[in-house]
């Protein structure tokens, strides 16, 4: 009778033992995976932020490129004034004209 039942606890424990080593096997799978999964991620996510850098980079670059020739822009157009001034008569309506232009 003490042989059945150590029998039995032997068969319990061993089948405990089993099901315990497939959970492990499972669950270090799903880790496996898991890490896969969050590699791809963070590589996509660093590829995005590559191309966002390079988008933001061109914007600034077309940025300055604008405000450099609306600055030279401006000067022509103040020289242009200048010489304007100097071909009209002085008057209150002339100077809002040029001012206008």
């Amino acid at each position: 009778m003490a042989c059945l039942e150590l029998e039995k606890e032997r068969m319990a424990s061993s089948s405990a033992a089993d099901e315990s080593m497939a959970m492990l096997l499972r669950l270090q799978n799903e880790k496996s995976a898991t890490e896969i999964e969050a590699n791809q991620y963070r590589k996509l996510a660093e590829k995005k932020q590559e191309f966002d850098k390079e988008v933001i980079e061109s914007l600034q670059w077309i940025v300055m490129r604008h405000e450099s020739e609306r600055f030279l822009l401006e000067e022509k157009l103040m020289s242009c004034r200048q010489k304007l001034k100097q071909y009209v008569v002085k008057d209150d309506e002339s100077d809002e004209l040029i001012m206008q232009v």
